[in-house]
């Protein structure tokens, strides 16, 4: 093995240290920034739940949604 100066072997463990601190902080801003882009989506969702809930709008039955849909899907099966 080759002599190595106690400099550079401190320095060695300084720059492992260091590149360890820097993956460390990259995982926690991973998780920070997707813990932030989660709160952002949830907040996006409730308000459009909210906006549906307020729509002074007439409510349709699941039926009326599906039999206009079947309308829609055969008219452009016709067309192509």
């Amino acid at each position: 093995m080759a002599f190595q100066s106690p400099s550079t072997v401190r320095g060695s463990a300084f720059l492992g240290r260091v590149f360890s601190l820097e993956k460390n902080f990259s995982i926690g801003f991973s998780r920070l920034k997707r813990a932030h882009e989660a709160a952002v989506y949830d907040a996006w969702f409730r308000e459009q739940v909210q906006a549906s809930i307020d729509d002074p709008r007439q409510s349709m039955s699941d039926e009326e949604v599906r039999a206009m849909f079947a309308k829609r899907k055969a008219a452009l099966r016709q067309c192509a």
